[in-house]
């Protein structure tokens, strides 16, 4: 957020009061200290219960232990896989979305419609289908 206030134009700042720009920037600190702190936690948990693992399972069989890991990091690889193609994929959709309704509006827009007038003439539209 402090980056956001700093690119902002001089008279963005006369409609703000210092107050409220002191207290967001303390609260959205507030919420990544607590964030970081938290994920750090159950990182740290997670590492130490996955070691304790892999060396409980070298004990008791060194060659199903190591196979067993190169199937990990085979799943993971997909995995890593999988998540870029998704948000890539996620991010498309998106896009098309937000360019559909720009569209959409610029339309009705351009007819000199609202939105509450266009919502009206398709609420109308769907009566006269279903009175058919």
């Amino acid at each position: 957020m402090f980056e956001a206030m700093l690119r902002q134009e001089l008279g963005w700042f006369d409609g703000v009061t210092t107050g409220s720009l002191n207290s967001r920037l303390s609260s959205d600190a507030t919420r990544i200290a607590d964030v970081v702190s938290f994920n750090l936690n159950i990182l740290a948990r997670q590492t130490i219960q996955a070691l304790g693992g892999v060396i409980y399972l070298f004990t008791i069989d060194a060659a199903l232990a190591a196979l067993s890991l190169g199937f990990m990091g085979l799943a993971s690889l997909f995995a890593d896989v999988y998540g870029r193609r998704s948000r890539k994929l996620a991010k498309r959709t998106q896009d098309a979305l937000a360019s559909a309704g720009h569209g959409r509006f610029d339309v009705a827009s351009t007819w000199g419609l609202g939105t509450h007038s266009v919502v009206q003439r398709n609420r109308s539209i769907v009566r006269e289908r279903a009175e058919r």
